[in-house]
């Protein structure tokens, strides 16, 4: 989904007798956010189509030999993401 879009419920609006109900419209507003932000700045990551893309740096040994990291999710959940070494 995108900043802008418009979801619309055709008809759920207050109902009552005598009178057609009206519809439910929601405006999505994305929020800034200090780890995943904008498609603008791709350093920091952003969307990317439907996908959530986020950039970080990794120092040369643990790209070469694996490592294991913490990211925090927008629902405050804790994933561990975890890279195997790769061949020399």
């Amino acid at each position: 989904m995108k900043d802008g879009q418009k979801i619309v419920f055709h008809g759920e609006g207050d109902q009552e007798p005598g009178l057609e109900p009206g519809d439910i419209i929601i405006v999505l507003d994305q929020k800034v956010h200090p780890v995943y932000t904008s498609t603008d700045v791709q350093p920091q990551g952003g969307r990317q189509g439907e996908d959530l893309v986020m950039s970080v740096e990794l120092q040369l040994v643990e790209a070469l030999c694996g490592f294991h990291r913490p990211v925090q999710t927008l629902d405050n959940r804790t994933l561990l993401i975890t890279s195997h070494p790769g061949p020399a």
